[in-house]
């Protein structure tokens, strides 16, 4: 993963990044990121940092979201997030679009 890291670090130094427009919350940190810098250093580093999914569920949580749908194959972030706090209903796209 490193020299894939190395890669798309390589991308994102060409991009221009603006202000997001929705609430980022990193999973490598937890935390909501508002620095356009301090995100795209995330970004580089996200394909090889440990995941802080318990903190960012739970920072996720906090800003009174209460429903998140999880996009790919498998149920293992929907199960894990239904474990982490019941304020938040976890669906995963598959539910509500008969396995497609």
């Amino acid at each position: 993963m490193a020299k894939a890291a190395q890669e798309f670090a390589q991308i994102l130094e060409d991009l221009v990044f603006r202000p997001p427009t929705v609430t980022f919350v990193s999973s490598s940190t937890g935390e909501v990121e508002n620095d356009l810098a301090r995100i795209k250093e995330i970004l580089k580093g996200q394909m090889t940092a440990a995941v802080q999914w318990v903190k960012a569920v739970e920072t996720v949580a906090a800003l009174r979201v209460d429903e998140a749908w999880k996009i790919g194959p498998g149920q293992v972030l929907t199960r894990l997030g239904r474990r982490i706090t019941a304020r938040i209903c976890f669906r995963a796209l598959e539910e509500v679009a008969g396995n497609v």
